[in-house]
């Protein structure tokens, strides 16, 4: 928290990182880490281990910029996601073992075409029903991604509702029959949905009055075109 507090933006949109590294309290912070071996999954409930896991991925993004360097292209990024991690129970879990294994219910990883792990992996047994919304939670260090914000128990529901609202309300773009998305929203299609149209019926909650119904109309109509805005991988430092 106190490094949260100290180096993340107000609105959660960019971090401090070489402040971070600099800062006596991340010594403190990575002996803290080292705590998560002794962690008890097992004993969560579902949603404190959503709340745990949305919490530790976007924690880990940030532990890992300010340890290696910024990963500045596919094969790069590719291998950041693969190999930062933390143990926890005696568990290795990457950043994307967090997400696509426990988060995304052990889903097809997008990079690799695959479910993130096999039928026969003790991890599974830690993973989540899938909530689509966690894609508006999760922040990998892009500009392009939502703003960082810590999640609890308490406020898990209505701060992911929220945080889904405002993603979506500032993502989304209509203008006549072009509805122009996320590309996060075409990542993870499946989880959306699958097709266009489910898609932007997922999204249609999200927007205010007159763009939900000109998008509802457009599904109605089944006369919509829907386009991927490019994805901003600079990165969110400050």
């Amino acid at each position: 928290m106190a490094l949260y507090s100290s180096f993340v933006e107000a609105d959660g949109t960019a971090v401090d990182y070489q402040g971070i590294e600099k800062s006596p309290q991340f010594a403190d912070f990575e002996k803290a880490t080292k705590m998560l071996h002794f962690v008890d999954l097992e004993k969560m409930d579902e949603v404190a281990r959503k709340v745990f896991f949305i919490n530790l991925y976007n924690t880990a993004i940030i532990h890992g910029r300010v340890r290696h360097k910024e990963p500045n292209n596919m094969l790069t990024r590719l291998k950041f996601f693969s190999e930062v991690g933390y143990k926890i129970g005696g568990f290795w879990f990457s950043l994307n073992d967090m997400e696509h294994g426990i988060l995304r219910s052990n889903g097809v990883n997008p990079a690799t075409g695959s479910l993130q792990w096999s039928s026969s992996d003790p991890r599974l047994s830690f993973a989540v029903p899938l909530d689509p919304r966690i894609h508006f939670a999760l922040v990998c260090g892009a500009k392009s991604c939502p703003p960082i914000r810590i999640y609890t128990e308490v406020n898990y529901e209505s701060a992911l509702q929220l945080a889904s609202l405002n993603f979506i309300q500032n993502s989304v773009q209509v203008e006549d029959k072009k509805v122009t998305l996320s590309m996060i929203m075409k990542w993870y299609a499946p989880d959306f949905g699958g097709d266009s149209k489910r898609v932007l019926e997922f999204v249609v909650p999200f927007l205010e009055n007159e763009r939900a119904e000109k998008v509802k109309q457009l599904i109605q109509d089944g006369t919509f075109k829907i386009t991927y805005a490019p994805y901003d991988w600079a990165s969110n430092s400050l």
